[in-house]
């Protein structure tokens, strides 16, 4: 069986083990603010929950997921050739999302999410698989990332796609790939 991801310019297919899941993966718009926000409310509460205390989650939420601030988001993603932010989409509904900025040669990966039902089923990786093919068609030759030291399942995931840690900073690790 494979997953099939309905691509902004056609279809690709990515093989996977299990049932036929269909993915569209598309350039948000300001409609889709309120369920960016779903995915990283629930992406932080579930993720998190571990590392920091609730209160510090919900002003983190508060101070950067607010609806206006996700509109203004996407928005400059939409003006600007050098930002790309994607939502992930399985029946219409927002899954996940990814956001890049890119200028030359580099990039750095601002954030990936998704909603916790579908973390370790393939779409993360589709997802980052996907930025990364319209990255690598942009010229990019390395991607930057930062990701919580506590975030373990988060670090595994981005070494295995070649990232590796090169630093650390105020409890985030420092990740750099080459293309």
């Amino acid at each position: 069986m494979k997953t099939v991801i309905s691509l902004l310019l056609g279809l690709t297919s990515f093989p996977t083990r299990g049932s036929e899941v269909t993915m569209k993966i598309r350039k948000l718009t300001e409609d889709d603010a309120e369920a960016v926000r779903e995915v990283a409310v629930a992406s932080w509460n579930s993720t998190y929950k571990e590392i920091y205390d609730s209160e510090y989650i919900e002003q983190w939420l508060s101070d950067h997921y607010s609806i206006e601030g996700i509109k203004k988001d996407i928005r400059k993603s939409l003006n600007d050739d050098g930002l790309l932010f994607l939502g992930a989409f399985s029946d219409s509904v927002c899954i996940g999302f990814i956001e890049c900025k890119f200028s030359g040669a580099e990039a750095e990966l601002l954030r990936l999410y998704l909603i916790p039902e579908k973390v370790g089923q393939g779409n993360g990786k589709d997802l980052l698989q996907y930025a990364e093919n319209f990255l690598w068609r942009h010229n990019v030759k390395k991607c930057f990332l930062e990701v919580n030291c506590k975030n373990t399942r988060a670090i595994s995931f981005y070494e295995s796609f070649g990232f590796r840690i090169t630093g650390t900073k105020d409890e985030q690790y420092s990740m750099v790939k080459a293309y």
